[in-house]
């Protein structure tokens, strides 16, 4: 039975002009099967091009900055994947800097001579998180004091850059700022060159006994000018006598 059929098939032949004809409809309904047609290749390199550039502009854009305050100044940008994209340093090594996580290249800078000798000093080291968001702040902070956690004289901050704009119109890092508005809830007379001639290390121990001593008694030993003896006993005796002695020494 499958010999007939195979018999009967062979002999079946169809003609040139139906092949021709069959032939065309076929290729003209797949566009000739490997044909593609020039315009999803343009949408194609398009798209590309386009996620190429999206891409660039999501990595090498800054979303916050660090700053460390050396002599000569280091400012880092950082993208939103806490990349290093961008560092502003007048005499350091940019280039080992640049496109390493935010921590790596903070613990390079550290590892500096200048820093070293600033880390040695009263003051310390200030580095402060400016701008990011909050979340992003938040995470640079937190990163920023722990990789300075073994550096007891290196101290993290996070500020907008509108508060960084304020201290640098008084002429105070921003460290020094943020302690002169604290201070300045309890002594109002202070002034920002009083804050900048005291060290760091002066400015948290008076903070301390002023936030730490509900009756001011304590406060006269960490205050060069006098103020918090005088409101400690202000509230018995006067506060001109107060005052007086403090002003006096």
């Amino acid at each position: 039975m499958q010999d007939k059929l195979r018999a009967a098939f062979d002999q079946v032949q169809v003609g040139e002009e139906i092949q021709r004809k069959t032939q065309a409809f076929v290729a003209r309904k797949t566009r000739g099967y490997t044909r593609i047609s020039p315009v999803p290749r343009l949408v194609l390199a398009a798209a590309c091009l386009l996620a190429v550039l999206v891409g660039g502009w999501l990595y090498f854009t800054p979303t916050a900055e660090i700053n460390i305050a050396l002599d000569q100044a280091v400012t880092l940008g950082i993208n939103r994947f806490d990349q290093v994209v961008s560092v502003d340093s007048p005499g350091g090594d940019t280039l080992s800097l640049q496109f390493s996580s935010y921590t790596s290249a903070v613990e390079k800078i550290l590892a500096t001579g200048e820093a070293a000798g600033q880390l040695a000093e009263a003051d310390g080291l200030a580095i402060t998180v400016v701008g990011g968001g909050q979340s992003q702040s938040a995470r640079l902070l937190a990163g920023l004091e722990q990789c300075t956690a073994s550096q007891g004289n290196a101290y993290c901050y996070a500020a907008q850059p509108e508060e960084l704009a304020a201290a640098q119109e008084l002429g105070l890092p921003y460290g020094k700022y943020q302690a002169y508005l604290a201070i300045q809830a309890y002594v109002p007379q202070i002034t920002p060159e009083e804050i900048q001639a005291m060290t760091m290390r002066e400015i948290r121990d008076w903070l301390a006994d002023l936030s730490g001593d509900e009756s001011g008694q304590g406060n006269a030993s960490g205050n060069p000018w006098g103020a918090g003896e005088g409101n400690g006993q202000g509230n018995g005796q006067g506060n001109g006598q107060g005052n007086g002695q403090g002003n006096g020494r």
